[in-house]
């Protein structure tokens, strides 16, 4: 039987390049869901796990491809691979992304198949490319046995000599290598920076009743009104329900918060503050929730009349949480100047 039509065979090349392909889509989907909770953080993470990967999977394909073909192998032609073969594993994390995401926090979820996705990327780009090298290099092709899974274990691979194709015997020197090494330690330094710069308190908690946000809100109000911070999975539930993005509501005279809107307000009421700018936007922008909110228990359901009162009473919701009257009056003026304008038409009408 020829070599060609044995089926026990699939090209490495071309099936290591579908999978960092299916990886990376993997990755930029999942990692959508990470960039409200911090884009540049995702992003530092997500090119060193790329990066050192990457670097991983080079060193490896060239301790495969090392010697030049020849020896006790026999060569084989090239069986046909099918293409959607290698979409298996993305499909299934997929799968399980959803299963998961109705039981636990859709984010967590998301930021940790996004960074296995993109470390399967980096390994499997680098094979590629390194496979690519030397199939030009010595005119054959590489083939991998069908049932096993290249890198993971130990497999023998064979080649296959191209007919008419000259070996291109002086190519150059690959800088994947040494520029995969320097991203990987820039990307590094930006997530240790990034850690020291923009310390953040975590998102954990179940769904309960907060006793400071509801004094705070019914000191504001004149009278009783209950808090609530909701789990992740319970704010998850809310928005998949009502196909919104929210990080509060107020329903009959209550308030719901976002875990995230809570986190930064019991960060900053037990003593935690950050002058870093990010960090002050997004505890401007918890106050700010808090207090429109406030105003809505107030004033209605007029999403303009809420803003206004927000706009005017983010100071003193601040100090109703412990916060000192300077750190309130900042965060009064980087709500107005930094958090206000980017919000939506119907919030932002001059009062």
């Amino acid at each position: 039987m020829a070599a060609v039509d044995n089926p026990a065979y699939v090209a490495l090349v071309p099936l290591l390049r579908t999978r960092w392909v299916a990886a990376l889509a993997v990755a930029a989907v999942c990692a959508v869901g990470t960039l409200p909770a911090g884009a540049v953080q995702a992003g530092a993470i997500l090119t060193w796990a790329f990066s050192a990967a990457g670097v991983a999977g080079h060193y490896r394909a060239r301790r495969w491809f090392c010697q030049r073909p020849g020896g006790e192998d026999e060569w084989l032609g090239v069986a046909t691979m099918g293409r959607l073969r290698s979409l298996r594993y993305p499909a299934l994390a997929l799968l399980l992304v959803g299963a998961r995401a109705s039981l636990f926090g859709w984010l967590a979820t998301a930021e940790a198949t996004s960074l296995v996705a993109a470390a399967i990327c980096g390994f499997n780009l680098t094979s590629a490319a390194a496979g690519a090298r030397w199939q030009r290099r010595t005119a054959h092709r590489l083939l991998a046995p069908a049932a096993a899974r290249p890198w993971i274990r130990r497999s023998r691979l064979r080649a296959a000599a191209l007919d008419g194709i000259v070996p291109v015997t002086a190519a150059r020197r690959s800088l994947l290598a040494p520029i995969l090494i320097a991203v990987c330690i820039v990307s590094a330094l930006d997530m240790s920076a990034l850690a020291n710069a923009t310390a953040h308190p975590p998102l954990t908690g179940p769904t309960h009743v907060s006793a400071p946000f509801s004094a705070a809100s019914a000191h504001l109000a004149g009278h009783a009104v209950r808090v609530t911070c909701w789990s992740i999975t319970d704010w998850h539930r809310y928005e998949r329900m009502y196909d919104q993005q929210v990080d509060g509501i107020t329903w009959h005279g209550q308030i719901y918060l976002a875990p995230n809107v809570c986190a930064w307000l019991d960060w900053m009421r037990t003593g935690h503050w950050s002058s870093e700018s990010t960090n002050t936007f997004w505890m401007a922008e918890a106050t700010g929730t808090l207090a429109h909110e406030t105003g809505h228990v107030l004033l209605g359901r007029s999403e303009h009349d809420a803003e206004c009162y927000a706009l005017v009473h983010v100071a003193r919701t601040a100090e109703l949480l412990g916060i000192s009257t300077t750190k309130a009056q900042l965060l009064q003026q980087v709500y107005r100047d930094r958090v206000h304008p980017g919000l939506p038409p119907a919030y932002t009408q001059p009062c």
